[in-house]
């Protein structure tokens, strides 16, 4: 699943998206994975 789709399902039930990427043991590193993403792209903005 792309980084896009999570952000669709979190934008149409948080809830369940969390408990659903909790309930399957990849919502630490999900977000991990999307804020070291988004520090990457401002560190090469800036």
């Amino acid at each position: 699943m792309c980084y896009l789709q999570i952000a669709n399902a979190f934008y149409y039930n948080p809830s369940l998206t969390l408990a659903t990427l909790h309930k399957l043991g990849v919502a630490t590193e999900i977000f991990n994975l999307w804020f070291e993403n988004m520090i990457r792209r401002f560190v090469a903005w800036g």
